[in-house]
């Protein structure tokens, strides 16, 4: 399992590296006051 904690600044977009993760399927949860949003990411 991964697991990484990341704070938004208010541009509301972020990059998410991926580098040294093994290939495989992430789940990506997104919570914040007004949305909470499930992602699928492959990495091949």
């Amino acid at each position: 399992m991964f697991t990484r904690k990341q704070t938004i600044r208010s541009t509301r977009k972020t990059d998410l590296d991926l580098v040294g993760v093994p290939a495989g399927t992430y789940l990506v949860n997104l919570e914040g006051k007004t949305v909470r949003k499930t992602f699928k990411i492959i990495k091949k």
